[in-house]
C-alpha cells in the first residue's frame, strides 16, 4: 500500500501502463516496441531484453459502472496491480469530485489456488466501500459481483473471470484480419430512374386564378429506388 503523496512524488515510470515500451531510433524519434523485441540502452551498447516488452498481463475480469449515466462505463482488470483514482495515470480512471487522485488499489493474483482479487483503500477523504460496508483500512479479499463504491457516488460492479478454470487460452491458429471497409451508400444521383412518378393523388381543386382544375401529387422515384436498393423492396 502506498500513500497518495508518495505516488505523486515517485518516478511514474515504475508503475504499470498499458502503453507498450518505446525505444529511440537513429533519427531521434521513438517507436513502440513489439513483444519480444530488444531495447538497447545506448547507441553502441548491446541490446538488452525488455522485461516490460516480454511480460503479458492476463485479463482477470472487468469492472463496470452506470453511475455516470445509463450508457455505462467499463474497465478491464488485469493480473497484478490495478490503480483506481481520478487522475489519468490510473488503470481505472473515475472522473468524479469525491474520488481521490489515487484512491485505491485492486490487485489480482493467479496461482494454483485460482484467481484472487484484493482491494485496498489509500487513506482517502470519502473512503471506499464493499457491498455497502466501509473499509476501515488494510486489505480485503473480493468476490465475484461485489459492489465497490469509491468516494460518495461511484459504484462499480466486479465481474471476475478465471480463464484457467474456464479453459480459455490464446488460440495457436488465430488469424487476425483487417477490418472490411463499410459499404458505401449510393448517392441519390446514382439511383435508377422509374417511369411512374405518380404518388397517391390528393383531391383535385379549382384554381380561382384561371378557372382550371389542378391535380396535385408528389414524385416518388427516389423513394422506390432507395427501397429497392437497400431493403429489396419492389413496388407491386
Amino acid at each position: 500500500m502506498m500513500a497518495e503523496d508518495q505516488f505523486l512524488d515517485d518516478d511514474m515510470s515504475r508503475f504499470y501502463t498499458r502503453r507498450a515500451p518505446e525505444t529511440t531510433n537513429e533519427s531521434g524519434g521513438t517507436r513502440v516496441l513489439q513483444p519480444g523485441e530488444m531495447a538497447g540502452i545506448g547507441g553502441d551498447e548491446p541490446a538488452q531484453e525488455s522485461d516490460e516488452a516480454l511480460s503479458v498481463r492476463r485479463l482477470c475480469g472487468i469492472v463496470f459502472s452506470v453511475s455516470a449515466g445509463e450508457g455505462g462505463e467499463m474497465w478491464p482488470l488485469y493480473e497484478g496491480m490495478n490503480t483506481v483514482g481520478r487522475m489519468s495515470g490510473c488503470d481505472v480512471q473515475l472522473g468524479e469530485a469525491s474520488v481521490d487522485n489515487l484512491h485505491a488499489e485492486l490487485e489480482a493474483t493467479i496461482s494454483g489456488d485460482g484467481l484472487k482479487v484484493t482491494l485496498c483503500d489509500l487513506h482517502t477523504k470519502f473512503g471506499t466501500m464493499r457491498n455497502g460496508e466501509k473499509l476501515d483500512g488494510g486489505t480485503v479479499t473480493l468476490a465475484d459481483r461485489d459492489i465497490l463504491t469509491f468516494g460518495q457516488n461511484y459504484e462499480l460492479v466486479l465481474l471476475l473471470a478465471d480463464v484457467q478454470k474456464l479453459g480459455l487460452a490464446p488460440r495457436p491458429d488465430f488469424s487476425p484480419v483487417a477490418e472490411e471497409p463499410l459499404s458505401e451508400i449510393p448517392e441519390i444521383s446514382d439511383m435508377p430512374e422509374e417511369e411512374d412518378s405518380t404518388a397517391v393523388d390528393t383531391p383535385a381543386f379549382d384554381d380561382p386564378a384561371n378557372g382550371t382544375v389542378v391535380k396535385t401529387g408528389r414524385d416518388k422515384p427516389l423513394f422506390d429506388a432507395a427501397a429497392t436498393r437497400i431493403f429489396g423492396w419492389k413496388k407491386k
